[in-house]
């Protein structure tokens, strides 16, 4: 959040605090959570929205769209929906929606779920090509 703030500042990714950021990037293309921390996390939505308002880092962000893409929470696997269509039936939600975590592995929760669905928004539309 602090690389978006000072963003207007500094047109140059290493002043603009990116710089730091991109190094802590992945090979998967998520972010963690904390320098250090070995696990993918919910930051990857919001340093996407960072890097999307450069309209630079092209490599990064496709790696950061792909992570959210194929990120969601427990509840997305395929074995979760069918045992609460079938067998738990006293769930109350419905198990075709769901959406991302706080932690890879974890259940959905609003907030990541919220600044990922803003980041795929903003990539969508920042790499739409012109006819």
């Amino acid at each position: 959040m602090a690389a978006m703030a000072i963003r207007s500042e500094s047109l140059d990714a290493s002043g603009s605090g990116i710089g730091p950021l991109l190094k802590l990037q992945r090979r998967d293309g998520a972010w963690p959570a904390f320098r250090g921390d070995p696990e993918p996390s919910w930051t990857t939505a919001l340093v996407l929205c960072a890097l999307n308002a450069t309209g630079e880092f092209v490599s990064a962000r496709d790696k950061a769209f792909h992570w959210l893409v194929s990120e969601r929470g427990r509840e997305g696997h395929w074995f979760w929906r069918w045992k609460f269509k079938t067998a738990d039936r006293n769930v109350r939600f419905d198990p075709d929606k769901y959406g991302w975590p706080w932690a890879s592995g974890s259940a959905s929760w609003v907030i990541p779920t919220a600044f990922s669905v803003i980041a795929l928004k903003q990539y969508t539309v920042c790499n739409r090509l012109d006819a």
